[in-house]
């Protein structure tokens, strides 16, 4: 063998050498089960789309098996338990989803929905509360929640006592924003306040034009017509 061909056979022997090394790391294999994860939670999300909540329970089952750290995975296999009846294993799969992403909006309200189902109102509240705090308060699903947990609220005053913590946390946070922001722009927001609250009343949804006609008195203390409005919204919702 020449001094060529045993130069050109040393470099496809560390190549060799190389690519073995990289193909067998930590890291690749992880890169691999990974995309096997990913793979079976799409059949499994594919399954139950077209009703075989069965299949897709096993799918699910292999993508936690090999990603047993994904909240997304979770949320899906809880939604499945549900739908199949089993709503105590479905529990279990939800809370945890919020153990492993506590900011896991989705798996909160499937929480209070659970537990409304077991008659466990207090719980259900805990529940909705927390997915009030995460979600977009304008986001009609949050607008629903806050009218579930007044609902729940007129028969525990613990709960409305909590609810009106978590709203008056909210509208301080707002306030605080309101006051950092220049003239021009706190007359547009007062207007936007005024006529979200009025959009609320219309609508027949007076615990939300309270909150938003009591936004509007805080930035503008001295108007007498957002007294005529707070009063006409708390006599509605008095009734």
């Amino acid at each position: 063998m020449t001094r060529l061909e045993r130069h050109s056979s040393g470099k496809i022997q560390l190549i060799v050498t190389l690519l073995f090394l990289f193909f067998s790391s930590p890291a690749f294999c992880a890169h691999l089960l990974k995309e096997e994860a990913v793979e079976f939670h799409r059949q499994g999300h594919s399954a139950q789309e077209s009703g075989m909540l069965n299949e897709a329970l096993g799918f699910y089952q292999k993508a936690s098996a090999i990603d047993p750290a994904s909240a997304h995975l979770y949320n899906d296999l809880g939604l499945v338990y549900e739908m199949l009846g089993e709503f105590e294993i479905a529990s279990g799969c939800l809370l945890k989803a919020v153990s492993i992403e506590p900011e896991s909006i989705e798996a909160y309200s499937r929480l209070a929905l659970l537990s409304e189902k077991d008659g466990n109102f207090p719980l259900a509240a805990k529940y909705w509360l927390k997915f009030i705090e995460l979600g977009n308060k304008n986001n009609p699903a949050v607008r629903e929640a806050k009218n579930r947990v007044y609902e729940i609220g007129r028969i525990i005053p613990e709960v409305m006592d909590s609810y009106i913590e978590l709203e008056a946390s909210s509208l301080k946070k707002e306030i605080s924003s309101f006051k950092r922001a220049g003239p021009s722009d706190k007359k547009l927001r007062l207007q936007r306040q005024l006529s979200k609250g009025n959009a609320f009343y219309q609508d027949k949804d007076y615990l939300n034009a309270l909150k938003m006609y009591m936004e509007a008195k805080e930035s503008d203390p001295q108007d007498n017509q957002i007294n005529s409005l707070l009063d006409a919204a708390l006599s509605k919702l008095l009734l």
